[in-house]
C-alpha cells in the first residue's frame, strides 16, 4: 500500500504566529513559549553557537534567544507566511530562510551545522 504524503497542516497558520505568542500572547502562553525557548539555548550552549539549523522554525523566535555571536542561522519551514515574515522580521545576512518541507532536511549536509533544533515542528510530522 502507498503511503499518503502530507501536503501541508489543515489549519493555516499565520506567519507571525509564534512571534506574537512570544512577544504579546497571554501571559501564560508567553511564558510557556519563553521558557522552553530559553530553556533549549541553555541547554544546548555546551558549545559555543556556530552553524545553527531550526527545523519547522514557524516565526523564526528561536532567533530571540540566540546570543548574537552565532555565526549563521538556517530556518527552515513549511508555511509559505511563516518564511516570509522572518525574511521580513530577520531579515540579517547571516541569516537563511528556506520554504520546504521536513524531509528536505534530507539533502542538507549534517556536518554543516553545530547545533540542530526541532522545536516548532513535531506536531505536524505526520
Amino acid at each position: 500500500m502507498e503511503e499518503a504524503v502530507r501536503k501541508g497542516d489543515k489549519v493555516a497558520i499565520a506567519g507571525n504566529y509564534q512571534y506574537l505568542a512570544v512577544t504579546q500572547g497571554h501571559f501564560a502562553q508567553r511564558w510557556w513559549h519563553k521558557l522552553r525557548l530559553a530553556t533549549a539555548v541553555r541547554l544546548a550552549a555546551s558549545s559555543p553557537f556556530q552553524h545553527v539549523l531550526d527545523v519547522g522554525s514557524g516565526s523564526g523566535t528561536l532567533l530571540l534567544f540566540l546570543p548574537d555571536t552565532y555565526k549563521n542561522y538556517t530556518g527552515i519551514d513549511a508555511n509559505e507566511a511563516a518564511v516570509s515574515f522572518c525574511k521580513k522580521q530577520f531579515g540579517a545576512a547571516k541569516n537563511q530562510f528556506i520554504q520546504a518541507r521536513f524531509e528536505a532536511i534530507q539533502s542538507l549536509p549534517s556536518e554543516a551545522y553545530s547545533h540542530v533544533f526541532l522545536l516548532e515542528a513535531i506536531e505536524h510530522i505526520a
